[in-house]
């Protein structure tokens, strides 16, 4: 549940301001913590953050742009 909240913290911030350094300080974290070889992180970061996006709002595309190649790429799988 804490990284659903996160989720939202994310949209919601980058939404209100998309110049904020916030969401990209946040995924450049997670991304650190995709890269390493933990798969139940990797898979924890999955389910719990990326497949958490909302798809419908305006902010998804802004927050998928700021995504490491690793994590876009994992995004795919739920889009």
């Amino acid at each position: 549940m804490f990284l659903a909240d996160v989720t939202r913290f994310a949209e919601q911030v980058y939404a209100a301001d998309p110049a904020s350094d916030s969401p990209s300080r946040l995924l450049g974290f997670l991304a650190d913590a995709f890269a390493t070889e933990d798969e139940q992180l990797q898979e924890l970061i999955s389910v719990s953050f990326l497949e958490n996006l909302s798809r419908d709002k305006e902010s998804y595309d802004g927050i998928r742009r700021l995504l490491s190649e690793s994590l876009r790429k994992e995004l795919s799988h739920y889009e």
